[in-house]
């Protein structure tokens, strides 16, 4: 059955449900309406023209006993579903997050699906506190014939879009909005509060950087449903990635993935910045890192890619084929005196992470060019890390590279290419 209504007393708790719920919102158009600015997920530049809409933020919740929780949560169906619609700027070259769908049933369960550029939809599933599900469920009844947000419109570049749509006991559904609302804060807090139970949506760069060993990725069992948890600390055992420090984030995510492999060596484990950094990964089995192959001067060398911004973005370079660079000094730059520089394909310019210490065999790019240069010693400047060259000392570097004009050749080796 999806009706919780009764005859008698559920009819009389109802009405003095809703005077209850007329009172507050009169004692809260009384009162002085606080400004508050936040911060939102999509980061494009939002240009808004308010249409004056105000909005009264939902109420509190009334008060309710276990006999109404009870009816609610027998209901059979879904109670809201809130899409978020992101309208860009995309990077095309990148699996990334485009667009998620939240979906609350009346029984608590909430699920949120967010749907990638290239790679399958990913779901997850949770349970809310019996709280939240009445808040939940105020919003709807309060809101659900869309009349409170009626023509208002924002004028925004980019962003994300958001519908609400509420579907009552007996299954209508009631549109309550659907466009850019970055200025009505009743619905930005109820967004909030669905992303608010899930782990943030980190898996693509794990898939990526699992797809630089084949021969691994064909025994990983749950590709696209690791085990994600929130840690305070990185363990010990672990290979950190190039150019990230675990001082720089006060937690983490681990991302679990299981293998058909050998059981001593245990599942594959990546561990994820807050921000979607991949900064380490579990040192249990033999990672072989010489994703970067370099001939210069007759000298064949290996290196280490920095699997972020530019790292991925000259790995995909190389699927092509070899890349040769020529290296000239260039007094006259201004990040340092007598500096070897490069100049890469022009569309080689992201212009993020950002890294101010370098250190001798890192080769890097700098902030808004593609000047490439392999750093002879440790450096403090702004630049970019594309990788660190493998098992050489300084002393050695510099007499591979020497003081002259020369050219380098970077390439993949042959496994990655298969």
């Amino acid at each position: 059955m999806r009706n919780i209504k009764e005859s008698g007393k559920s009819s009389k708790r109802h009405q003095i449900v809703a005077l209850i719920m007329a009172l507050v919102l009169v004692l809260a158009s009384c009162g002085t309406a606080k400004e508050t600015t936040k911060k939102k997920r999509t980061s494009g530049n939002k240009k808004t023209t308010s249409t004056g809409t105000e909005i009264t933020p939902t109420p509190e919740p009334t008060q309710w006993d276990e006999g109404f929780l009870a009816k609610l949560k027998s209901i059979d169906g879904i109670m809201l579903t809130i899409g978020v619609e992101n309208l860009g700027p995309y990077d095309w070259g990148n699996d990334e997050v485009r667009d998620s769908y939240f979906e609350l049933h009346y029984d608590g369960t909430m699920i949120r699906t967010t749907y990638h550029s290239e790679s399958d939809p990913e779901e997850q599933s949770v349970v809310i506190p019996d709280k939240d599900l009445v808040d939940f469920y105020l919003f709807c009844v309060e809101y659900e014939d869309g009349s409170a947000f009626a023509g208002h419109h924002e004028d925004v570049c980019d962003g994300s879009m958001l519908y609400f749509t509420y579907y009552d006991e007996s299954g209508t559904r009631h549109n309550i909005f659907g466009g850019y609302c970055y200025q009505l804060d009743v619905l930005q807090d109820i967004e909030d509060r669905a992303w608010s139970y899930f782990y943030p949506d980190l898996s693509i760069s794990c898939r990526a950087f699992l797809s630089m060993y084949p021969d691994l990725l064909d025994t990983i069992t749950n590709l696209c449903s690791a085990e994600i948890e929130k840690i305070d600390t990185l363990p010990d055992d672990i290979c950190m990635n190039p150019g990230f420090e675990e001082y720089s984030y006060d937690f983490f995510y681990s991302y679990t993935y299981t293998t058909t492999e050998d059981a001593e060596k245990g599942p594959v484990v990546l561990y994820v910045s807050r921000y979607g950094n991949l900064l380490a990964m579990k040192n249990n089995r033999n990672w072989d890192r010489d994703d970067l192959l370099i001939e210069v001067n007759g000298t064949k060398l290996t290196a280490t890619l920095a699997y972020e911004a530019h790292g991925w973005e000259l790995y995909a370079m190389l699927m092509n084929g070899p890349l040769a660079i020529e290296m000239k000094a260039d007094p006259d730059f201004e990040y340092g005196e007598d500096m070897i520089l490069g100049e890469t394909p022009e569309v080689f310019t992201i212009a993020e992470p950002d890294t101010y210490e370098g250190f001798a065999g890192d080769i890097i790019t700098f902030h808004w060019t593609n000047k490439i240069a392999i750093l002879t010693e440790e450096t403090d400047m702004e630049h970019h890390l594309i990788g660190r060259i493998n098992s050489v000392t300084e002393d050695e570097l510099r007499e591979i590279l020497g003081d002259g004009d020369y050219t380098i050749v970077l390439s993949l080796p042959e496994v990655t290419q298969e």
